[in-house]
Parts: C-alpha cells; structure tokens; sequence
C-alpha cells in the first residue's frame, strides 16, 4: 500500500499520539511530572513510569512534540502497522522521524479524542527496565475528516544514564 506524505503525516500524527497518549485516568491529582520523570534514578518504578506516560499524554494533548521526544532514547525504536480498509503498512521511524510525523500531524490534528483500557506496567526485578502495555481508542479530526482508531501499544523504557527513556515504541493500530 503506498501512502502519500500527507496520508503518513496523519496516520503518524495519529498513530504516535496513540502511542503517547499516556493511559492514565486525568481524575486523580497529580504532581509536577515533569520534574520526577527526567531526575536522576537509580531504580525504575511503575508510578515512575505511569508519571512519564502521564507527561507525555499532557503534550500529546498541547500538541508538543518536543516534550513526547524528550522521554525517549536518541535510538528509540517506533514500529507502527497501520491497518486500514485499503492494507496494511508498517512504519519503522527513529526519534528524529517521529518528531517530524508529530509535528506535520499536529499542525493537521483537531478535535483529538481519546481513551485506553488495560495499562499494565510491568518493571524488571532489578528496576533497570519496565514495560507499559495498553490498548486506546481516539478519533480526531483532520482538516474536517474525522478518523477512528483503535491500537494496541506496547512501549519499553529504560535506566540510560540515571535518566528513564522509551527505548521502543511498538503500536498495531486499526483506523476505521
């Protein structure tokens, strides 16, 4: 299936948001994330990794791909299959991709709508990686279209250098 520039920077837009919509419930009150996710560590836990997520959902939300990409590895690697009634297409981007994706999808993007289900966090016995699995369901409008989507995402972080970062981002993701 061959995508054009304009239908990669939506189905990316759409489908990194997805991967960063950060599945935490906007109900409880929550502190200065910022500060907690990128301070220095010496063991990964999962309210670490839910305030990280939780970041990333806020700056999904004010469109700011700058602060989705500063919670991951200069060599993070995306895979995103996109299925849709025309095919299928596997998107492989490094960090630097996936920004631009973000900010063409971003300036397109309006009226984003989203919800998840089913966040586990698992983090490793020594607290050196962790892993954020869960399923989300979005509509957004681009340029008066609206697209829905439902996605599967699995993102793994890890301990580089005191710092916790996406090292891989996986989503399978179905537009209808």
């Amino acid at each position: 299936m061959y995508l054009s520039v304009y239908t990669k920077a939506i189905l990316a837009g759409l489908a990194l948001s997805l991967c960063l919509v950060g599945p935490v419930s906007a109900k409880a009150s929550l502190p200065n994330f910022t500060a907690q996710a990128t301070q220095q560590t010496q063991k990964i836990t999962e309210t670490q990794i839910r305030n990280i997520l939780e970041q990333m959902r806020v700056a999904t939300k004010n469109k700011n791909a700058e602060t989705i990409t500063n919670f991951m590895s200069p060599n993070v690697a995306i895979e995103i299959t996109v299925q849709a009634a025309s095919g299928s297409q596997t998107l492989r981007l490094k960090r630097q991709e996936y920004r631009q994706y973000l900010e063409q999808g971003f300036q397109m993007m309006q009226n984003y709508n989203g919800s998840y289900s089913n966040l586990k966090v698992q983090v490793s016995p020594d607290g050196k990686t962790a892993t954020a699995a869960f399923n989300v369901n979005e509509e957004v409008s681009f340029q008066g279209q609206k697209i829905r989507s439902t996605s599967a995402e699995t993102i793994r972080f890890e301990l580089i250098q005191g710092k916790i970062l996406a090292t891989s981002v996986k989503a399978v993701s179905r537009i209808q």
